[in-house]
């Protein structure tokens, strides 16, 4: 596997800064699958775009065609932790042998291509998702994109539903300077004849995708014919939360679940999620669309919205903070969500660890950012790892920056490690620890965190 880490690490090289890509940029791809055997073929896929929520809808469907007795794949991104969690069967990392096999025959090819100019790092990942997949031979793939759709990578393959979760502001310069360019790029995922689940959506985007997929023949449902609400959240906090649960405005049942569970991303990740499997799977009963409620509602999805208890280093026994919550969330709706949620939980001050890519400080995110950063008794910056980033001291200041514009009274310290942010964020004290922005960053601080035995946190 580590020799498959340093080709694909080159690979990666290649394509620094993402570019908009068109339809015609997949021909390579499409050229490298046929000389592969074309194993894309073969598949039963779900394919899901969108701005938010990919990675827990994802999740989410994934669990509940398990359940049903289903042998399922995913292909997600991005990683938290370790390239592994991108290519999953079975719900565990696809088998190191199995990966390396499909990476190498993929790269052996994939190399006699000009590097970079006509294959881009993310086709070469779905390519060697697809080939591993292939030689699995799971009853179903789950498919995320990584940017957009119409040309995104994962577009080559045949669907037998597509998703499309919420749409909002992000990678503008590669899809759009509106809602409906951004949504006309994750609708290029539909296909006339097969059937198209989508979120809830800004009020200025749905008629305008009911009528694109009127036209384009694609049969669109509605997420909305599951209803999923948390009851009683007049009163913040973190006990356990009721969630009432609904199908074609008929009221099903209710659930209670611990606070983590019931947050509104996961509620509507859920809705998509029930909706998208009864399409696939048939209407259940009652009793048992309140199993596939709860299984929804508690899939794990590290690093998103993701409330952890007695949180301390990796490797040293100790809880250095009662609270921590964990989200990779770095445009203008993940950080409303994480700044609501943490209303809701009734967690009003904070330390907090941020780091984001340069092009993600955009106008849409800064509100969002200002509730975020009026939260925190201390702002840890911590540039995140890969291109297009800012080095510390450039974060620090641009964070200074807006604090000062916004009149917020915040004191700021630059880190360049994971290491130095989560000891500067420990001086405090015990208190609530909040890590947000890139998952980029993310990642390298949740390798570090363990639980009160000293633990890793698990994924």
């Amino acid at each position: 596997m580590q020799d498959l880490r340093e080709r694909l690490a080159r690979w990666a090289g290649y394509e620094p800064v993402v570019h908009a890509r068109t339809p015609d940029k997949l021909q390579a791809l499409r050229g490298l699958l046929a000389e592969l055997g074309s194993p894309e073929r073969g598949l039963r896929v779900v394919h899901i775009a969108g701005t938010n929520g990919k990675g827990m809808t994802a999740a989410m469907v994934d669990r509940l065609l398990s359940d049903a007795g289903a042998t399922v794949a995913r292909y997600s991104s991005p990683h938290v932790l370790d390239l592994s969690e991108r290519f999953l069967l079975g719900g565990r990392p696809l088998p190191a042998a199995a990966l390396a096999r499909a990476g190498h025959r993929v790269l052996d090819l994939a190399d006699r291509y000009a590097a970079g100019a006509r294959l881009a790092y993310f086709d070469v990942l779905t390519a060697i998702a697809l080939l591993a997949y292939a030689e699995a031979a799971p009853d179903w793939v789950v498919l995320e994109t990584g940017i957009g759709g119409r040309a995104d990578a994962t577009n080559v393959t045949p669907k037998a539903l597509a998703i499309i979760t919420r749409i909002g502001w992000d990678h503008m310069p590669v899809l759009g300077n509106t809602l409906e360019a951004i949504a006309g790029e994750k609708l290029g995922i539909a296909r006339p004849g097969v059937p198209l689940v989508v979120a809830a959506q800004p009020p200025a985007l749905a008629g305008w995708l009911t009528e694109q997929a009127r036209t384009l023949g694609v049969p669109l449902i509605w997420s909305s014919t599951h209803a999923l609400r948390r009851e009683g959240a007049s009163a913040p906090g973190l006990d356990a939360c009721r969630v009432s649960v609904a199908q074609h405005g008929t009221a099903i049942g209710e659930l209670c679940l611990p606070a983590p569970w019931g947050t509104r991303a996961r509620l509507e990740s859920a809705a998509t999620a029930l909706t998208a499997v009864g399409q696939l799977l048939g209407t259940a009963d009652s009793a048992a669309q309140l199993h596939r409620a709860r299984l929804s509602l508690t899939t794990p999805v590290p690093g998103r919205l993701d409330l952890r208890r007695a949180v301390g280093l990796a490797g040293r026994a100790g809880v250095l903070w009662p609270l921590a919550v964990l989200d990779g969330g770095h445009n203008a709706d993940a950080l409303a969500a994480l700044g609501e949620q943490l209303t809701a939980w009734g967690l009003d001050s904070y330390t907090l660890i941020f780091g984001s890519r340069a092009d993600k400080l955009v106008a849409q995110a800064q509100p969002p950012l200002a509730r975020l950063f009026r939260g925190a008794t201390r702002i840890v910056t911590l540039p995140p790892q890969g291109p297009r980033v800012p080095d510390a001291q450039t974060l620090a200041i641009w964070v200074r920056t807006f604090l000062a514009d916004q009149g917020i009274p915040v004191p700021v310290q630059a880190c360049a490690s994971a290491e130095q942010a989560l000891a500067a964020a420990a001086a405090d004290g015990p208190s609530t620890l909040v890590v947000a922005g890139s998952f980029w960053m993310l990642g390298p601080v949740m390798a570090r965190l363990g639980d009160a035995r000293g633990a890793p946190l698990t994924l």
